[in-house]
């Protein structure tokens, strides 16, 4: 992606995985994304139909289980931070065997995060740091493997097999208890909009250290906003387990029509 970047601010950046079968017409369907101007475009991903007649079969149970909890918590931010440029519903995610971005918008993030696993999201995540043009299409489409036995490590394999093999199988990183997600997503909201002394105010109570509150008021919101987030104790995320979810999943469904109560009672003038 580097050596790509360079060939021209205007370039386009496209990510595949050696696995993956790209599906007619994706070219075209990014470049109609493109033309409307955005920076980084997250196509949809599925899986490889002779590989899903074999695929051992998931407890349907848990499947919905995690399902559910996945798609309530992006209902919940939805609301919350109604997005433009993607209308609920929307598929939300990121991958590498399926995403492209401007080479300017590359270069602006500072290239191509490298952790051990999961560097599509981490990728995503710099790209709203900088406040970039993010949209998640139904059109660019490939198919992927879904082997239970992959080269990466931290990756689709790791979680296929777990959901297949372990009867309580830590879930996606993302996903966490209804009182953090309500707690992350206002105290965002309260961050957005706050002067520097609400924000003060704010960080303190998510208990920040005073010096890396004084680094976040430096930053403009959203690159800020992110390393509350990275620092905060209040925030710290904690891997959660399929045991987690139905203990969970309840309260999450009551904080769901809380909200869409609360957004209904707010005219739609006013509405985020």
């Amino acid at each position: 992606m580097d050596v790509a970047a360079h060939c021209g601010a205007s370039s386009l950046l496209f990510s595949v995985d050696g696995d993956t079968i790209v599906q007619p017409g994706l070219r075209n369907a990014y470049m109609r994304e493109f033309e409307h101007g955005y920076d980084l475009v997250c196509g949809r991903i599925g899986f490889i139909a002779s590989e899903t007649a074999v695929l051992p079969e998931a407890n349907a149970i848990h499947e919905a289980v995690i399902r559910e909890y996945r798609e309530t918590s992006r209902f919940i931010e939805a609301l919350i931070f109604p997005d433009e440029e993607n209308p609920w519903p929307h598929h939300g995610n990121i991958g590498g065997a399926n995403f492209a971005l401007r080479a300017d918008a590359y270069q602006r993030i500072g290239g191509l995060p490298t952790p051990p696993s999961g560097e599509d999201r981490a990728l995503r995540r710099l790209c709203q740091a900088h406040d970039l043009r993010i949209r998640y299409s139904d059109g660019p489409r490939v198919e992927t493997s879904c082997r239970l036995f992959g080269r990466a490590s931290g990756g689709l394999s790791d979680e296929l097999r777990r959901n297949r093999t372990e009867t309580d199988p830590v879930v996606d990183e993302l996903l966490e208890p209804p009182e953090q997600l309500l707690l992350r997503l206002r105290s965002c909201l309260q961050f957005r909009s706050a002067t520097d002394a609400q924000k003060r105010d704010l960080l303190k109570a998510l208990l920040l250290p005073q010096a890396a509150a004084e680094t976040v008021l430096a930053l403009p919101s959203s690159a800020g906003w992110q390393m509350v987030e990275d620092t905060s104790a209040m925030l710290k995320r904690t891997r959660m387990r399929l045991s987690d979810l139905v203990e969970h999943l309840p309260g999450l469904r009551q904080m769901l029509s809380a909200v869409e109560e609360a957004q209904s009672e707010i005219p739609e003038s006013l509405r985020t």
